[in-house]
């Protein structure tokens, strides 16, 4: 932490090992951004490595419909601006619903009332099912 109190990026980022890998921010952004596709194993099969590097092995304990639910995400052509993100689900729950419980927080609420709001954000709203879970703490 500097004097101002601000958190400097080399308390919690391994600056130097960044930068030994990427070399320069261009090719970190580049490898960032890259698509996980056929190309990026054949460049890994080129090099003679070993083994190549696949999204499965970075993200153990998915199966397939979840990789190929990552896979088809990287693309960004699932992304609406119209979607409401979870920060706005979180204010909508926080701010429009909750006084009408007479609760102050998620926390607060009892399993019926949750059950309730799960409900009114999925017919009224739309929502999908992870994003009301993820933001109305509900199991």
């Amino acid at each position: 932490m500097n004097k101002d109190g601000i958190f400097l990026r080399s308390s919690f980022m391994e600056l130097r090992q960044v930068e030994q890998f990427y070399v320069s921010p261009r090719n970190f952004l580049y490898q960032m951004n890259r698509l996980t596709d056929e190309t990026w194993l054949e460049e890994q099969r080129k090099d003679e490595t070993g083994k190549p590097i696949t999204l499965a092995d970075i993200e153990p304990g998915l199966n397939e419909k979840s990789i190929a639910e990552l896979l088809n995400n990287e693309t960004g052509w699932n992304f609406s601006r119209n979607r409401m993100q979870d920060l706005d689900v979180c204010r909508l729950i926080d701010k429009e619903i909750l006084p009408g419980y007479g609760c102050k927080s998620v926390y607060g609420m009892t399993d019926s009332q949750k059950s309730q709001v799960y409900r009114l954000l999925e017919n009224d709203f739309h929502l999908p099912d992870k994003q009301i879970r993820r933001c109305l703490v509900y199991r």
